[in-house]
């Protein structure tokens, strides 16, 4: 395979390029301000651009089989820029689809979010875990946001519809690993790699409810989706990537359990969620298409890994 991925240089674009290159396939990562790369992507290409620009969409579509579109304004992001964010998430992702659309790509595969459901307070019990059908409400913590994926999703369908093209993607829960320092985890930046360094770390909404999924197992699903056919996803194009559900304070005591001395202070002005986002999602859909019997790592395993990347960057330092 040949694979463009937009806003590559980031946590998700760079593990899914490593599982791409180690696989043998070829890729190439576009990004307005490249981030650098390890030497084991160094057979990755790297192109500075702008989604925002059609032309430099499809000179980096060209020769190209498949594509994951990745870049997109964060939640809080979104929200304190929503002209830019409109700017990158809806003019962006038209005019990736449009460019695609004239390379005549094979797939498009695009990062949803959790964030087009509502907070759990907005459903009733018994529907839950929330299925790709449930309500869209967007989530009301980041309106921007929530709202710019919901119009993705929109797009794909009209695309699908109209050009008969290939385009689907995934709904990743709240992404955590490290190299993550914005959006709905970045409290898990200062909650795993302070104690790494020995610094404290101070972290509120202890009680509120979160569904948590590893970077690399956001990675490894589009990986999967990158050898699906349409026929695969019997019609659920967007599936919840799954998660844990846990809580601020149990991620605090799994870290605890790693790093030993690590001091933790938890505080909680009795929040449910964090930014409203949704903490309970079904995973059947994801498991069928890439037939796997678990589509994620249990929270434990995927901290642990954090955790100890976090030791062998950070002591670099």
């Amino acid at each position: 395979m040949r694979v463009l991925i937009t806003g590559g240089t980031g946590i998700i674009g760079t593990r899914l390029a490593k599982l791409l290159l180690d696989a043998g396939d070829q890729v190439r990562l576009f990004d307005a301000s490249p981030s650098p790369l390890s030497d084991d992507l160094a057979a990755a290409e790297v192109i500075t651009g702008d989604v925002c620009s059609l032309d430099s969409l499809a000179a980096a579509l060209d020769g190209v089989d498949r594509v994951v579109h990745l870049a997109f304004k964060l939640g809080s992001e979104s929200s304190d820029d929503a002209l830019t964010a409109a700017y990158v998430n809806v003019v962006g992702t038209t005019n990736l689809l449009d460019a695609a659309r004239a390379a005549r790509t094979a797939q498009v595969l695009m990062a949803s979010s959790v964030a087009v459901f509502g907070s759990d307070a907005m459903y009733d019990e018994a529907d839950f875990p929330l299925t790709e059908s449930a309500a869209p409400y967007g989530c009301p913590g980041l309106p921007t946001y929530g709202a710019g994926k919901i119009y993705m999703e929109k797009l794909a369908d009209l695309y699908r519809e109209r050009y008969g093209m290939f385009v689907a993607g995934l709904r990743p829960s709240i992404v955590y690993g490290y190299g993550r320092k914005a959006g709905a985890t970045s409290w898990m930046a200062q909650l795993v790699e302070n104690p790494v360094t020995g610094v404290p770390a101070s972290v509120g909404f202890a009680d509120a409810a979160v569904s948590l999924v590893s970077v690399d197992d956001v990675a490894m699903q589009l990986h999967a989706l990158l050898q699906t056919s349409p026929d695969d996803f019997g019609g659920t194009w967007f599936p919840n990537t799954g998660g844990d559900t846990t809580t601020i304070a149990q991620v605090a005591d799994i870290v605890r359990d790693l790093v030993p001395g690590a001091e933790i202070s938890l505080t909680s002005e009795g929040e449910r969620d964090v930014s409203g986002l949704a903490s309970r999602t079904d995973e059947s859909a994801i498991t069928r298409i890439i037939g796997r019997g678990r589509a994620h790592s249990p929270i434990e395993t995927g901290i642990a890994a954090y955790v100890e990347e976090a030791r062998r960057h950070l002591s670099k330092n």
